[in-house]
């Protein structure tokens, strides 16, 4: 059986997000046909057959858990000498096979380690998203986050230039992305692995639809991590343009992390809600009536318009938010070049055509069932089976 650690700059007990949904979804389906260790900012856990080993992260304590303790812990993990040393005592009592790492940004101290173990150790960097080239960011909203992202950049290029580079495999959630990396490092088309991002279907088809008190209105919900610029802009958009022209809507928004400006603009707008983060998003997605992702920005695939199919709804959406999966426009959704009075009438039609929304949310959700995290899990450990036998 193969022996898989995977090595991720975040606790995985704490509110999830994109990111971390993703790891952890992998981490899940693997432990079903591997051996999977996760070294994480968390505690020590056994969660079913995934074992968790916790690394001290620079910033500790009650810091650790503030979004600002978060970004300087994601970032700085480059230099946690304590995921080399806990990779070092791992390898001491049980073999290693893959080192597989959660964006580039721990991959330095994977890399020392596995370069002292000595041991033939296959180095994956796990690229969720392609940070470079990167879309210029608006600096009139959400200023203090844009002047941030922006000045990070050169950073964020040189971490990922570093781990794509040094790393034995390369894996990226579509063949959109994987194109960008050939391009961007000039590399052998074998060495990108196209690993899409999932669902975890069952947990949807488990699921009880939320009972939304209050709202005589027809529910428009989006969800996301409410720091990450891309979503933090589809609030913007939601609150400043889409909601305002359809008053006889509740938008009902979910996700942890907001900005102030994001709950100061949700705070203006008399049909936007903000629920907070919520642990029993399926619920919350079910009991809704349709989903919107309004992205005008942002790399990877968006897990967020997996889990609306898994759930069945119907979804109307950017292109960009629906860049590297099989979404076919007016078939399992409706999808627009940009948010304009074309993406009104589509959130408009679905509100008042129950029939069309419901075909739209069926063929969505037959959709969601190909990108079950288990497939997607199993065709991954295969993967890496036929890499170590060569």
């Amino acid at each position: 059986m193969l022996n898989i650690v995977l090595i991720a700059p975040w606790d995985f007990m704490q509110k999830t997000g994109g990111d971390r949904n993703r790891a952890l979804g992998l981490a899940n389906a693997m432990s079903k046909m591997a051996n999977v260790v996760v070294v994480h900012q968390g505690p020590n856990v056994k969660v079913e057959r995934t074992r968790f080993f916790h690394y001290d992260p620079l910033s500790r304590g009650r810091k650790r858990e503030s979004l600002a303790g978060n970004i300087v812990n994601y970032y700085t993990s480059s230099i946690a000498n304590s995921i080399g040393k806990l990779v070092q005592n791992i390898a001491s009592t049980e073999e290693i096979d893959i080192l597989q790492v959660e964006q580039p940004f721990p991959f330095c101290p994977a890399l020392n380690a596995r370069d002292s173990l000595n041991k033939a150790i296959v180095l994956s960097l796990d690229n969720h998203n392609v940070y470079f080239p990167f879309p210029r960011l608006k600096l009139g909203r959400n200023f203090i986050y844009s002047v941030y992202s922006v000045l990070n950049l050169p950073y964020i290029k040189s971490m990922e230039r570093l781990a794509v580079m040094k790393s034995d495999i390369v894996l990226c959630v579509s063949n959109r992305d994987a194109g960008l990396l050939r391009q961007l490092y000039d590399l052998e088309p074998d060495k990108v692995c196209v690993v899409s991002n999932g669902v975890d279907v069952e947990s949807f088809e488990k699921a009880y639809p939320k009972t939304y008190k209050g709202f005589k209105s027809r529910i428009v919900f989006f969800h996301g991590t409410l720091s990450w610029y891309p979503n933090m802009e589809a609030v913007d958009i939601i609150s400043d343009y889409i909601a305002p022209k359809i008053p006889d809507a509740t938008f009902l928004i979910c996700g942890s992390n907001p900005a102030l400006t994001v709950l100061k603009k949700i705070s203006k707008s008399e049909n936007v809600k903000y629920l907070g983060y919520v642990d029993q998003l399926p619920e919350y997605i079910k009991g809704s009536d349709l989903c919107i992702a309004p992205l005008t920005s942002g790399g990877g695939t968006k897990l967020k318009l997996l889990e609306y199919a898994a759930a069945g709804k119907p979804i109307i959406a950017t292109r960009k938010a629906a860049e590297g999966l099989p979404f076919v426009d007016e078939y399992n959704a409706l999808l627009y070049d940009k948010v304009d009075s074309r993406f009104i009438d589509g959130v408009k039609r679905i509100m008042y055509d129950e029939k069309l929304g419901m075909q739209i949310g069926q063929n969505a959700r037959e959709m969601a069932q190909k990108y079950d995290w288990n497939r997607i899990g199993r065709r991954l450990v295969e993967f890496y089976e036929g890499y170590v036998g060569k």
